[in-house]
């Protein structure tokens, strides 16, 4: 459905695979939007740097640590967002970030 409503947008022949646009959420978002007031506690950089360090000998041997690790690597210390095909087609979502607060509402 994505890819349709980006087709539609014009330009170059759309790829395979299109991921959705960067909507300003991070990993952090639906917890602070979903359960507010929970505390959130937060990893410090070198704890994180450490851990992925310490996987990743056995990471290359073993399928069930490279899984896991390399969802550390995502989660923990992020990743940079670049512009998609999406965002260049044009593509928005219908719903922007700041509906997430008035969504969460409807749902307590």
């Amino acid at each position: 459905m994505v890819i349709t409503a980006a087709a539609s947008g014009g330009g170059a022949e759309p790829p395979v695979i299109a991921l959705q646009p960067y909507e300003g959420q991070t990993v952090r978002s639906p917890y602070e939007t979903f359960a507010p007031g929970r505390q959130i506690r937060r990893v410090p950089e070198p704890a994180v740097r450490g851990a992925l360090r310490a996987t990743q000998p056995a990471a290359t041997r073993l399928s069930r640590v490279a899984w896991i690790s390399r969802r550390m690597e995502l989660l923990l210390p992020g990743q940079q967002t670049a512009p998609t095909w999406l965002d260049r087609a044009g593509f928005r979502p219908l719903l922007r970030t700041e509906a997430w607060p008035q969504l969460a509402g409807t749902l307590t």
